[in-house]
């Protein structure tokens, strides 16, 4: 077997929802409970996430004596416990498996993705289908005319290429220390008192954006409204600042986002990678915009959204490109997710 099971728990959150969870030996084969579950009379075709030693970040309780440590495992890496979950859908009626009358089996089927990428998934089918039936002629939305009176903001070449150093083999044509440093906030005032906060680099020579650290603000909890403008539209009249009156605004290749932090996002990008590490997935559109197609949650994302709505907001300056590939690697020397939308 897979070991000694402890601190079991069987949990229905509603009538459609079951979750599992429980204790295991700190090593185990892969494979090893979805076989056991099956064994023992349950839904077959199982996919157990979140254990192994892959993610350094992972918080592991660990207890037992030195020769008989265990983890708690968890599916959802951010979650606020470590589990090792299962959430099965009810399909028609109930029917009690004979093993273990305490587990409607038969009637249960593994869900095929997270949560997070059922919700985003659909989003990215529709702001894509907003973006190719956008007419080619359509005027644009009107560039930003209050940056300046409405955020801090401060400019300056970037004289360290030192962080963005785990993504430039991936940078189509990086041709070195090309790229400007903006930094902004909102309200207008102290640092220390600002509510947003936005960290991007640009580059008009490699035609590459990278964004750091975008951060709106806001807390709805407290009543507080977040920045007055979208991320997308800010990152336009950025665009335009760099490449200049004379540049070429449709030069634009690829849009990076760095150390992705957002807790669906993460999620997503963990059920894509699985278990690679250092290894590049590349996901592109399908005419069918099939929701198993990974590359549609990653589009619709909180950290693709911004990009898929830039490029439809301005397609006729961009000169009708689109976002149709995506790629993600899971860094494992800085523990770190990036994802990056490839313009075409």
């Amino acid at each position: 077997g897979c070991g000694g099971l402890t601190g079991g728990e069987w949990l229905v959150d509603n009538e459609r929802y079951q979750h599992a969870y429980f204790n295991l030996p700190f090593t185990i084969k892969k494979g090893c409970v979805e076989r056991a579950i099956k064994s023992a009379g349950g839904p077959g075709g199982l996919s157990c996430k979140g254990h192994g030693l892959k993610k350094r970040s992972y918080k592991r309780s660990i207890q037992g004596s030195s020769n008989q440590a265990h983890q708690r495992l968890r599916l959802k890496r951010y979650g606020k416990r470590s589990e090792h979950r299962f959430t099965h859908e009810y399909l028609g009626e109930k029917s009690i498996n004979a093993a273990n009358p305490n587990i409607s089996s038969r009637s249960l089927v593994p869900r095929a993705h997270t949560d997070a990428w059922n919700k985003y998934a659909p989003k990215g089918i529709q702001y894509y289908n907003e973006w190719k039936n956008r007419a080619a002629d359509q005027d644009d939305k009107a560039d930003l005319c209050n940056f300046d009176k409405t955020y801090d903001f401060s400019q300056d070449p970037l004289a360290v290429t030192g962080p963005y150093d785990p993504i430039k083999p991936y940078i189509n044509g990086a041709k070195g220390q090309t790229y400007t440093n903006f930094r902004w906030h909102w309200p207008k005032g102290p640092t220390n008192a600002a509510s947003a906060i936005f960290w991007n680099n640009i580059s008009p020579v490699d035609n590459v954006i990278i964004a750091f650290s975008n951060d709106r603000g806001g807390d709805e909890e407290e009543g507080e409204d977040p920045s007055p403008d979208n991320w997308s539209d800010m990152l336009w009249w950025l665009w335009l600042r760099a490449v200049g009156e004379s540049g070429d605004k449709a030069a634009l290749s690829q849009i990076f986002r760095y150390n992705v932090d957002n807790d669906a996002s993460k999620e997503i990008l963990e059920e894509i990678l699985g278990d690679k590490q250092d290894e590049v997935v590349t996901l592109e559109a399908d005419d069918t915009q099939s929701q198993d197609n990974g590359f549609w949650a990653l589009l619709g994302c909180p950290n693709g959204t911004g990009m898929i709505h830039m490029v439809g907001d301005y397609k006729k300056a961009l000169g009708e490109k689109g976002i149709e590939i995506i790629s993600c690697i899971y860094n494992s020397r800085e523990d770190q997710y990036y994802m990056w939308g490839n313009l075409g």
